[in-house]
């Protein structure tokens, strides 16, 4: 576990969703409904071959256009030229790494691109979310890695690729948060396939689907567990993706460059 202070947030715990965690785990999911239902609905969305993995139990980013991969930088950061990033089915080298310039001065600009050289192949790639209506909205994420409910947390890695679902709560200039309902207590709030990621989920997406369209909304950053004691994919936590329509301008513009 990543502790680090964030006084932009103005909130006492705040865990990065990182690769480096000791114990990295994936999509952790309401528990009154059997784990099985949340892999049916990774299968269900085509959205989904569009993400990138850096191992068999850890997310590198989703593709959104062939040969990059949208990030977070703090993953990013732990990567090289060279590096393999994978598909469900192949190998892909790094060729080059962008992290957003301001990331370093400001956790928000927790955002990285990475290319990738795809060999000719044409890989699926998902469209960016672009207005600013996310506010109430339902999103779809998606991670691999390990089976846990709210009530246990995480309890180990599978590879196995999830989707679950969740309500944005709160937006700002940065980022979109929203919190893991517990479904015995919080019925008017929770979704109907709730769930979050965890630690080892960074990079995983966030989607909006307009007219069963998905684009991407949202990249995993962190979670706070202010209000959990400091327990991480439990029920309270709250989470922090990235707000991907902020920073449409400088991802228009690195892929315009390179």
């Amino acid at each position: 576990m990543r502790l680090f202070n964030f006084p932009l947030l103005l909130i006492s715990l705040f865990v990065f969703a990182s690769r480096s965690s000791p114990s990295s785990k994936p999509i952790i999911t309401r528990h009154d409904i059997a784990d099985s239902q949340f892999v049916l609905l990774a299968d269900s969305y085509t959205e989904i071959n569009s993400l990138i993995f850096f191992n068999k139990t850890d997310m590198a980013g989703t593709l959104i256009k062939n040969g990059w991969v949208l990030s977070a930088a703090h993953v990013a950061a732990d990567l090289g030229i060279g590096d393999s990033l994978l598909t469900k089915t192949k190998k892909y080298r790094i060729d080059q790494i962008y992290i957003h310039p301001e990331w370093k001065n400001n956790q928000a600009y927790d955002l990285a691109l990475i290319k990738i050289n795809t060999e000719n192949d044409s890989l699926p790639t998902v469209p960016l979310y672009q207005s600013r209506d996310e506010l109430h909205k339902i999103v779809v994420i998606a991670g691999n890695g390990a089976k846990g409910s709210g009530l246990s947390g995480p309890v180990g890695n599978d590879g196995q690729v999830r989707a679950a679902t969740n309500r944005i709560e709160e937006v700002t200039d940065y980022w979109l948060k929203w919190k893991f309902y517990n479904p015995d207590t919080d019925s008017n709030s929770v979704t109907d396939m709730e769930g979050i990621s965890g630690p080892g989920d960074s990079s995983g997406p966030a989607f909006i689907f307009i007219d069963g369209k998905g684009y991407l909304a949202g990249i995993s950053s962190g979670q706070s567990t202010q209000a959990t004691g400091g327990k991480e994919g439990v029920y309270g936590v709250r989470e922090y993706y990235v707000r991907v329509s902020s920073y449409v301008d400088w991802i228009t513009a690195m892929l315009s460059k390179n």
